[in-house]
């Protein structure tokens, strides 16, 4: 009975759709959908973080409470694997402009008028990049948004962060092959974990205890959607890890964010020690 609850509840949590779109250079993007299609005044393009890929939105709508507010709220959400990640074509030596170029096509194929972006982790620039070169984006949101760190770190900052500051300097001068190892590796990791013990990688990827927001099903269901998700992520290797890698982190920001003249909502963690909580005002600032 328990077996069958879990398959029932991934079941409602992965997308409502999923298709490919061909684009006219010959590449294909990866597509999934949850929520009303009809909803064209409530669209929300989703970037994901790494190392996931387009499935990411759903180990944050595993749990019952999310998915009703989700399900209240009548949006449809769109979620597009980058490049060399799961379902989309590679493209060597990209920027955020051209990922956003991309999504500019997906938005006329779908007759979308008008959407808000939201950038998780590593997926802030590529939201960012989209608001600046896409009239019919209205809003942006940034969640835990990941800039290159030795733009701004400093010695307050936690040892954690100083050491990814000077990875991510490290690694700007090498190719992607190498440069994706880390990434390529943490998702092996923990797709490895979330098959072993599914509530373990959902409180590894969480970084703390989360029990008192989450149940001992629903930690089990987040799990199973967090290795379902890096199961379809990493299917073509590491190579698309490492040109998301050197786009987000090694090539610099590669981004006027002055020029960017929607509304931009901040959400960062003070008990993040990933992202500097001081990246929040750096943006502020510029945005």
């Amino acid at each position: 009975r328990r077996c069958a609850w879990r398959v029932e509840r991934r079941r409602l949590f992965t997308p409502a759709r999923e298709y490919s779109l061909k684009l006219k250079c010959g590449r294909t993007l990866g597509i999934s959908e949850w929520g009303d299609p009809s909803s064209a005044c409530k669209t929300v393009v989703y970037h994901h973080g790494l190392p996931f890929g387009r499935l990411e939105p759903s180990i944050y709508l595993s749990n019952a409470h999310a998915h009703e507010a989700f399900a209240k709220m009548g949006i449809r959400l769109i979620s597009v694997d980058r490049p060399g990640i799961g379902k989309s074509t590679n493209l060597a030596s990209r920027s955020p402009h051209d990922f956003a170029q991309d999504l500019s096509h997906v938005a006329d194929e779908l007759n979308i008028s008008h959407f808000a972006v939201v950038g998780f982790s590593a997926g802030a620039s590529y939201a960012l990049a989209q608001a600046q070169q896409d009239a019919r984006v209205k809003a942006v949101a940034l969640v835990g948004a990941s800039v290159p760190m030795y733009l701004m770190v400093s010695r307050e900052d936690s040892l954690v962060s100083r050491g990814l500051a000077c990875l991510e300097f490290a690694s700007s001068k090498l190719p992607a092959s190498i440069a994706g190892i880390p990434s390529y590796s943490l998702a092996l990791l923990l797709k490895q974990i979330s098959h072993m013990s599914p509530s373990a990688a959902t409180r590894l990827l969480a970084r703390c205890e989360p029990r008192n927001v989450l149940t001992s099903d629903e930690e089990e269901t987040a799990g199973a959607m967090i290795h379902q998700t890096l199961q379809d992520a990493v299917g073509q290797g590491l190579l698309g890890f490492g040109e998301d890698f050197l786009t987000v982190l090694g090539r610099g920001l590669q981004l006027n964010l002055s020029d960017i003249g929607v509304p931009v909502l901040l959400f960062f963690g003070k008990s993040d020690d990933l992202v500097p909580l001081g990246t929040s005002a750096w943006l502020a600032s510029r945005c």
